[in-house]
This record gives C-alpha cells, sequence and structure tokens, in this order.
C-alpha cells in the first residue's frame, strides 16, 4: 500500500523493491518450511509411537494381583484350583513432569534446538515396570522355613486343617527398575550434518529407538534455516543483495543506463545509493520504512464512504483492496492531465520526489532538483506555450486542461 499510495518516483522505487524484497524471502521460507514438512511429521510421528508405549507400560506398571473371593474350586480330589484376578490398583510407577523446565531436574527451560541426545527406553525395558507377585498361603502347619525352592519341595511338609487359613498377593516391583538409555542424534554435539544413526530403510528398521533418533536427527536439520527479520534491516545488508541491487537498478532512472549492476563502478555507485536511501542504522531504516509507512493515511473507498486511514490499521483483504483500487483510480487521473498538459510540462511526481530529501548536497545531486530556501525543490525551467508565449514550467506548475481536471477531481 504504501509504494501505491507514494507519488515520488525515487520512493516509489525503493518501496516496490522492499516489497519485492520482502516477497522473495517469504517464498523463501515457504518453500523451506514445505520442504521440511513431511520429515517433521515423520519425527512426530515416530515420538508420538514412543509417548505411546510409554503411556501404556505407566498403566501396565499398576497391575495389581488380588484373590477372586469365593471364586476357588476343586475339579477333583487331587486338584486345587486357586482363583486370581488383576486390576490396575497399584501404585503409579513415576511422577508426571508437569513443565518443560522440569526435565533437566535443575528448573531451566531446555533448549530444544541445540537438542542432541534423547533419553529412551528400549522396549525391551518396559517389562520391568511390572511388578512380580508372591502368593502367600497362612495358617498352615507342618511349614520348613528353607531357602528358595520348587513349588512341590517348598509345600511338602505343609497341611493344613481347614481352620485359620488365609490367602494373600503380595506385589514387589522388579529391581533395578527402568533406566532409560542416552542416545545421541548426531555425530558431534556441535555439529548437525551428520545423523549418529543411519537408517538406510526406515520403513524396515526394526529398532524403535534408532528410528526415532534418526527421525529427529532429520527433523533439527530440515529446519536449521534462518529467515530474515524485516525489522532488522538496514541499507548496508539491502546493498548486499543482487536482486534489490537489480531491482533499483532498473526503477531508478538515474541508474537504468548502467548495463551490468553486479560489477564496476556502477555497481558500486547503486549499493552507496541504496545504503543511504534506506539508511544505514537499522534505526534509520525502521523510522523511514516501518513507522513511516505504517502511519502513511491512505484513501479508502467503500460501499459510499470515503476516507483516510493509516496504513496500519488496514487489516482486512476487503480493505486492501478499497484502498489499492482508490490509489488506481487517482493515478489513472494523474496520468491522464499529464498527457493532456502536453510536452515540456514538469510532473508533479518530481516535485515530490524533491521534496522528500532534506539534505542539501543529495539534493543537489539529483536530477530537476535544486535546494533552495532551506528546502529541496524541483528546478523551474521556461519553455514555449502553444500560444507562442513563454510559460514558466516546473514541477510545481503545468498547464490546465479542463475535461481531465475534472475526471481528476470526480475520482479524488
Amino acid at each position: 500500500l504504501a509504494a501505491d499510495a507514494t507519488t515520488g518516483i525515487v520512493r516509489r522505487c525503493l518501496l516496490k523493491t522492499l516489497e519485492g524484497y520482502a516477497h522473495q524471502q517469504i517464498e523463501t521460507a515457504r518453500s523451506n518450511i514445505k520442504g521440511a514438512r513431511a520429515t517433521v511429521a515423520q519425527a512426530a510421528a515416530a515420538i508420538n509411537r514412543q509417548i505411546g508405549k510409554l503411556q501404556a507400560t505407566r498403566t501396565l506398571a499398576k497391575t495389581a494381583l488380588t484373590e477372586k473371593a469365593a471364586k476357588h474350586t476343586t475339579t477333583a480330589q487331587t486338584q486345587l484350583n486357586m482363583a486370581l484376578q488383576t486390576d490396575l490398583s497399584g501404585v503409579d510407577y513415576c511422577t508426571d513432569v508437569k513443565v518443560a523446565k522440569e526435565i533437566k531436574g535443575d528448573g531451566t527451560e531446555p533448549d530444544f534446538a541445540k537438542l542432541h541426545q534423547l533419553k529412551l527406553t528400549k522396549d525391551s525395558e518396559l517389562a520391568k515396570a511390572i511388578s512380580d507377585f508372591t502368593v502367600q498361603l497362612k495358617g498352615l502347619t507342618g511349614c520348613t522355613n528353607s531357602a528358595p525352592e520348587g513349588a512341590l519341595t517348598a509345600m511338602r511338609n505343609c497341611a493344613m486343617d481347614g481352620a485359620g487359613e488365609e490367602l494373600s498377593v503380595v506385589a514387589k516391583g522388579k529391581q533395578p527398575k527402568i533406566t532409560p538409555a542416552t542416545t545421541s542424534v548426531f555425530k558431534e554435539p556441535n555439529d548437525r550434518t551428520n545423523c549418529l544413526t543411519a537408517v538406510t530403510d526406515p520403513a524396515s528398521h526394526t529398532d524403535t529407538q534408532e528410528l526415532l533418533a534418526y527421525h529427529v536427527c532429520k527433523a533439527l536439520q530440515a529446519t536449521s534455516f534462518s529467515t530474515t527479520n524485516l525489522d532488522k534491516l538496514d541499507g548496508k545488508q539491502l546493498a548486499a543483495s543482487s536482486s534489490v541491487v537489480n531491482a533499483v537498478r532498473n526503477c531508478h532512472q538515474k541508474y537504468q543506463q548502467i548495463a551490468d549492476p553486479t560489477a564496476g563502478d556502477g555497481s558500486s555507485k547503486i549499493k552507496e545509493f541504496i545504503k543511504n536511501a534506506y539508511g544505514s542504522t537499522n534505526k534509520d531504516f525502521v523510522a523511514g520504512f516501518i513507522t513511516n509507512t505504517d502511519d502513511a493515511p491512505v484513501p479508502l473507498r467503500s460501499a459510499g464512504k470515503k476516507s483516510e486511514q493509516a496504513i496500519k490499521t488496514i487489516s482486512t483483504p476487503e480493505a486492501r483492496l478499497a484502498a489499492l483500487s482508490q490509489l488506481e483510480a487517482e493515478r489513472t487521473a494523474r496520468e491522464v492531465v499529464a498527457k493532456t498538459a502536453g510536452a515540456g510540462t514538469a510532473l508533479p511526481q518530481k516535485s515530490e520526489d524533491c521534496n522528500e530529501e532534506t539534505d542539501e548536497t543529495k539534493c543537489n545531486s539529483k536530477d530537476e532538483c535544486e535546494f533552495k530556501n532551506g528546502k529541496c525543490e524541483a528546478k523551474v525551467t521556461t519553455k514555449k506555450g502553444t500560444d507562442g508565449k513563454t510559460n514558466t514550467t516546473g514541477s510545481n506548475s503545468f498547464v490546465i486542461n479542463k475535461a481531465p481536471l475534472f475526471l481528476a477531481v470526480l475520482l479524488l
């Protein structure tokens, strides 16, 4: 909008170039994001599989074995069937990690961008979460307190008389408990170019922890690109962009005769202009091309109403289109007036282009501008009018033709 709203030729060139540069950065970022999306999705799927295993293991770790009361049977005089059952009334195996800073245990947030190791539990370790159980028959007589033996040996001397016997089940957690193994993602912590785990065929790889580390590595590599923050730019950075240099060469009349904007004295002149025009510091750039453009008013015509709004307040596609179309109407009206005025008449844009410059040296270096009375103005020249008399023509005066002027008033 700012580029379409300005009538200054040089200012419009700079804004259009900046707009194109911004779109270039957006397209580059979009391409990088699109390329990374599938890789990140694979890593997310591998992480979710691991999380699912751990959640299931944590649930099963609460398994308890209890007597199924009044369900014991005998199928023969020589066989006793002890009925037992399982439920999830056991103790939780671990506690929740509620916030990210609890992961490391030192109260600091982990920097996931620097991740180079994972702590993963192998599938073979998961069974350790489920407790062992001991079935106890109490109230017996004749049992011998001896070292662990086979079941028949342990029961050989025990006897029961049907009075006071009691059955109970005691759970005992396995030792040692699950110990997650540290798995490196990259071959070197500070070198992200090589993954530690080489997975040639992810579809057939059977070690799910290695597969997870591999996909995380690929995802981190795919998302390692950086994007340009326009708020942090300055003229020096823009002058280093070949596309910006070429665009300014094309749209700035002063540099259009330069055949190759990438080398030689001509290239140096364009780059120096870009550095100064956009501001040699970020502070100057923000003031001239972000804050200034955000606050600039533009005409907006919609639903029979005409108004002016600051660019930063135009947030919907409908409002933007209404503003752009009105600006195009005004531009068309100016072109009609300029064509009707005839040759030898300076265009209004030249005056506005000169007026934008405040530095005397820069003003006088511009074509058709001169520093007078403390400000930069368009040079005034004299040419013969159509009636044979001398007309003073400059960017502040032009031949008036009533018909196109009337058209301009209607459109404005």
